[in-house]
């Protein structure tokens, strides 16, 4: 009976899943005008890129390492650390949301979504750059992973559906 469920517990998913693409709208998001227009000339663009390129990777050959606590600087109290925890989570799950609604019922136009907006300067550049400075922040800010938590508090335990496997790994 668990296997029989499990399936229409998938058809249902899917059926869902395809349904909800009738109402998808195309969305130009890479472009905004027919020519690139920067502030400078596009050779300091070009030297600008590079010179970013080359300073990541030597940064990152020379601290290659995990710091040892001679090269602390200071210390966060763990109670700051979990309420900037729960601040980031609650305000990026509303953001993904956001991201979401937006993208679906708001205008078409690129420059006037602000699923564009969040997408490729928050999501994309945003959290890549924070991972780059702190390490990955996806643990923190994953909106499934913050659903699930709030669902686990709300229950008062952990809640699965079934067991994970194994043989998948992490």
């Amino acid at each position: 009976m668990g296997d029989r469920n499990s399936a229409l517990t998938a058809a249902h998913a899917l059926i869902i899943f395809l349904g909800l693409g009738l109402f998808v709208t195309p969305v130009s998001a890479h472009q905004f005008a027919t020519r690139f227009d920067a502030p400078v000339p596009l050779g300091f663009v070009y030297i600008g890129a590079g010179a970013t390129v080359f300073l990541s990777a030597v940064l990152l050959v020379r601290f290659d390492t995990i710091p040892s606590r001679d090269h602390i600087i200071g210390a966060v109290s763990r109670r700051l650390i979990n309420v900037l925890r729960v601040i980031s989570r609650v305000g990026f799950l509303i953001a993904f949301l956001a991201v979401l609604f937006h993208g679906i019922a708001g205008p078409r136009a690129p420059g006037e979504n602000v699923a564009t907006l969040l997408t490729w300067s928050v999501w994309l550049k945003g959290v890549a750059l924070v991972a780059v400075i702190v390490g990955s922040p996806w643990r923190v800010l994953s909106p499934w992973r913050t659903v699930y938590n709030s669902l686990c508090w709300i229950e008062g335990g952990e809640i699965r559906w079934r067991r994970y496997p194994e043989w998948l790994g992490h």
